[in-house]
C-alpha cells in the first residue's frame, strides 16, 4: 500500500494543504479561500474537499492517507478533535474538526 501524508494550515483567509510522500518530500500543494464568514461547517467541508482533491492529483486515493497534521489559529483540543476558539475566525468556538458524514476513508480526516 502506498502512503501519503497531508499537512493543513487552516487560516482565516486561506486553507493551505500539502501532500507528502513517506520521506516527507512535498508532492503537491494547494491553497483555497477559507470563506470563514460562511461558518465552520463550510470551512471544514472546504478543507476536506481540498485534501481529497489534492491527494487524488498526487496519484493517491483517500484511503492511502496515513496521517494528517493541522495547524489552527488559536487553541484546539486535539484529543476531542475540536477548535476551542479561533483567534481570527470568531464563529469558531468548540467546533468539531469533522462535520461531514463521509465515506470511511475521508471520515478519518479530523482535527
Amino acid at each position: 500500500m502506498n502512503s501519503v501524508f497531508v499537512g493543513i494550515d487552516l487560516g482565516g483567509t486561506n486553507i493551505k494543504v500539502g501532500c507528502f510522500d513517506s520521506e516527507l518530500n512535498l508532492l503537491c500543494k494547494v491553497s483555497v479561500a477559507t470563506e470563514a464568514d460562511m461558518g465552520p461547517a463550510v470551512v471544514v467541508e472546504r478543507m476536506t474537499e481540498a485534501i481529497i482533491s489534492l491527494v487524488k492529483d498526487a496519484g493517491f486515493k483517500p484511503e492511502d492517507i496515513k496521517a494528517a497534521g493541522i495547524g489552527t489559529p488559536g487553541p484546539a483540543d486535539y484529543r476531542k478533535g475540536i477548535i476551542i476558539n479561533s483567534t481570527n475566525m470568531p464563529t469558531f468556538k468548540n467546533v468539531p474538526g469533522s462535520t461531514r458524514k463521509a465515506d470511511p476513508p475521508t471520515s478519518r480526516l479530523k482535527i
